[in-house]
């Protein structure tokens, strides 16, 4: 492992300098980048000494605001985008609706679509709840605006009424977490909601009984993946990648508390048919990108 100063905080110039520094020391067969940031500076390098470039996008959204202060930012984002993009040699989008979005936001060419992989871990004979019977409800998610939770939070007193021993758990942390706390004084939901932090997500997923993501974007979201791979019940949202791992017709465009608590009471979405792919099955389509061979 190389030490040095990278990210936001650094600053471009320092990270570009700390990338350049290891690429020169590594002489690597492969730069592959991932997230904004970094896919930005590895495309201002002026050398990479014969290594292939790749970036693995996961983080488009339809709306342009949504990751973005106002309608401005999000143009000079996409600006950005355009130019390293055509900086880099191999690019990688984790489900067919971001290569969709990346072709017409940022005018990708030749995108490879490789699906986040997981590893199947449910337990048949894991008892589930459902509502009425006590049922225990995850949010796995960064506490963000985009996340939704509050919609999930206002759907809990119809929740408690059909299920008085209904309980949520709200894992993860983030900015929205005052905003959040506030809903749950106002509703008077203390005894029925709790906050735990970050948490081991397979984990949390055994000692609940279905998971409710409501977000406003999701490109392919590893907590819906791994709620398919443990057999979890799941609600969520009808946006981005959501319909590549479970049923279009069962995921949701109204997020009343009303159509979120026939959605529990129904048993959350079916899986979609297309199988999930496995870890194994991610790293070996990412070594033929690397060589250039068809995925």
């Amino acid at each position: 492992m190389v030490e040095g100063d990278f990210g936001p905080e650094a600053g471009l110039w320092h990270s570009r300098r700390t990338l350049a520094r290891v690429v020169e020391l590594l002489r690597p067969a492969v730069i592959h980048t991932h997230l904004a940031y970094a896919d930005i500076v590895a495309a201002t390098l002026t050398h990479t000494f014969g290594a292939i470039t790749a970036t693995t996008e996961h983080g488009i959204a339809a709306d342009d605001t949504l990751y973005a202060s106002s309608k401005n930012v999000a143009r000079v984002k996409q600006n950005v985008h355009r130019y390293r993009l055509k900086r880099t040699d191999h690019v990688i989008a984790v489900s067919q609706s971001t290569a969709h979005l990346m072709k017409e936001k940022w005018g990708a060419g030749d995108v490879t679509v490789i699906a986040n992989g997981v590893a199947k871990t449910s337990d048949p004979g894991l008892k589930r709840h459902t509502l009425g019977q006590g049922i225990r409800i995850l949010s796995l998610a960064r506490l963000a605006p985009e996340k939704n939770i509050q919609y999930l939070l206002r759907a809990m007193p119809e929740i408690l009424r059909r299920d008085p021993r209904a309980h949520l758990t709200i894992a993860g942390e983030g900015p929205e977490r005052d905003n959040l706390d506030a809903i749950v004084d106002e509703l008077s939901l203390q005894q029925s909601v709790t906050f735990p932090g970050h948490v081991e997500a397979q984990e949390a997923m055994r000692r609940h009984d279905m998971l409710v993501q409501l977000s406003a974007w999701e490109n392919l979201s590893y907590a819906l993946l791994d709620a398919r791979a443990c057999d979890v019940p799941v609600v969520a949202s009808r946006v981005g990648g959501n319909g590549e791992i479970f049923d279009e017709a069962d995921l949701l465009d109204d997020l009343s508390p009303t159509a979120i608590v026939s959605a529990v009471a129904r048993g959350g979405a079916r899986p979609a048919a297309n199988p999930l792919a496995s870890v194994e099955s991610l790293t070996a389509a990412i070594g033929r990108v690397y060589r250039g061979d068809s995925v």
